[in-house]
């Protein structure tokens, strides 16, 4: 993934308690730590390889895009840094670096829209960057199937249906 993050940063006249219709049980900064949050632990299982245990408990500080974009810049450093290393993944096993960057792209770009909703503002995805969502949800349903009994089968439960995508 070479594109930037998109940035969850809601509008200066969001106030951190103003609630994310989105996530209601978050207001403003809880959305704002989480993605903070998550993207530096990203870093971590990046930078170490290893499980690294997460909390949505924070601080934030005031300048809430300039935390954000280092964050993220700091996890693009590390995935670039650590090349084609295998790292603990939530997935019962390793994954590429390169699975994290692409998983906080997709799960950033969420945030974007909940933080656009929150603002009552619009929020365009890209349409291969929606295309890409897709089809990382996909994936990861599939690879899911052999640790989470929920979802076991999911991904072969209708062998005569398709999915069709069209960016245009």
């Amino acid at each position: 993934m070479t594109r930037p993050m998109p940035s969850p940063t809601p509008s200066p006249d969001s106030t951190p308690g103003k609630r994310v219709p989105t996530c209601p049980e978050w207001a403003v900064r809880n959305l704002v730590a989480h993605v903070g949050l998550i993207h530096r632990r990203a870093t971590l299982i990046v930078q170490t390889g290893e499980a690294v245990p997460f909390s949505n408990e924070g601080d934030v500080p005031a300048d809430w895009g300039t935390w954000l974009r280092e964050g993220a810049e700091g996890l693009a450093r590390a995935v670039a840094q650590a090349g084609d290393k295998e790292v603990w993944s939530f997935l019962g096993g390793t994954q590429p670096a390169s699975f994290w960057l692409r998983r906080m792209l997709h799960d950033t770009t969420i945030h974007a829209v909940d933080a656009a909703l929150t603002a009552e503002t619009s929020y365009d995805i890209p349409a291969g960057l929606a295309a890409d969502g897709i089809d990382e949800v996909l994936s990861l349903l599939e690879l899911m199937e052999g640790i989470n009994p929920r979802v076991r089968g999911a991904s072969r439960r209708r062998r005569d249906a398709a999915i069709v995508l069209d960016a245009g």
